[in-house]
């Protein structure tokens, strides 16, 4: 057969593919080339390039395990401030205290991911949070934050990550809110924020506009 040669702008890797003269034509037609039609009687080789694809594998399957390990850590973030917020309440309470949550990561008064929302306080000059004032009192009250219901806990990373899998498409039961508080308090900071609604144990707030 004779030989042809079609050259392809801007690409790499050869390939050598078999056709006849009407497959010729059609391919120059495709890639806008366009030279003279040639003889359709006769077969050609036809020597093509093709675009050459460049994947790592192993460079991959190290950034999905990155991936993953950071939305467990995530999760577990969230699943924590849910245990020591609301571990007496039911689902739906459990559900705002976690919106609430990460409605922060969207205000830009706060950190930009769960776990560094959760952990946001007063840091002195050692780094380390300062007694009673952090966002979440829990976490700088001088008390233990060790796990110690294992079952209340199993229910609270539950509802982490259905908040995490869902957010943004699915209804925020707090209407925007970022700031809470228990029904048995009256922080003085409430008055500088709208109140969105009242969820069991728990009265939410947002910044207008």
């Amino acid at each position: 057969m004779k030989p042809l040669t079609l050259v392809g702008v801007g690409l790499s890797a050869l390939t050598i593919i078999s056709m006849s003269a009407i497959g010729v034509n059609a391919y120059n037609a495709a890639i806008s080339i366009g030279p003279k039609p040639v003889d359709t009687s006769k077969d050609y080789t036809v020597v093509a390039t093709v675009p050459e694809i460049s994947f790592n594998v192993n460079d991959a399957v190290e950034d999905v395990l990155k991936d993953i390990a950071e939305y467990d850590r995530q999760r577990n973030c969230l699943a924590e401030n849910i245990y020591h917020e609301a571990m007496g309440e039911s689902e739906l309470g459990q559900r705002a205290v976690a919106y609430s949550t990460i409605n922060r990561t969207n205000d830009p008064r706060y950190a930009d991911n769960i776990c560094d929302v959760v952990h946001q306080a007063v840091l002195d000059k050692k780094g380390n949070p300062v007694r009673n004032k952090c966002q979440y009192s829990w976490y700088c009250d001088g008390k233990s934050d060790k796990i110690e219901d294992e079952e209340a806990y199993a229910r609270a990373l539950a509802v982490a990550t259905i908040v995490i899998n869902t957010y943004g498409n699915s209804f925020d039961p707090t209407m925007g809110a970022t700031m809470y508080h228990t029904d048995e308090v009256k922080p003085k900071w409430r008055k500088s924020f709208s109140k969105t609604t009242e969820i069991e144990n728990h009265i939410f707030y947002k910044v207008e506009g």
